[in-house]
């Protein structure tokens, strides 16, 4: 069994200097664990192909329990900025 880590978007920026930090749980299972969501980042989810499986707010409360186990892709993005992290299920 693959142990739990974290991945930490430390410096997510959005306008006037204020930093977003997220905790993102890497491997996931059913949820995708968030620390310190601020509710107004957007989330896009996608599968090892580049195709879209979910996209909008609030993602730490959708069920991703019917997703095969895998590879996929979270894009983070907060006013202008955008990040892309990887994520094992």
């Amino acid at each position: 069994m693959r142990k739990k880590s974290k991945q930490e978007l430390s410096r997510l920026a959005g306008s006037g200097g204020s930093v977003l930090r997220i905790g993102i749980s890497d491997p996931f299972t059913d949820r995708i664990g968030l620390r310190q969501p601020r509710g107004t980042e957007h989330y896009a989810l996608l599968d090892a192909t580049g195709r879209m499986i979910w996209t909008g707010q609030h993602i730490e409360e959708q069920d991703f329990s019917a997703l095969r186990s895998g590879a996929y892709f979270l894009q983070v993005s907060l006013e202008r900025t955008l990040r892309t992290f990887r994520l094992v299920k």
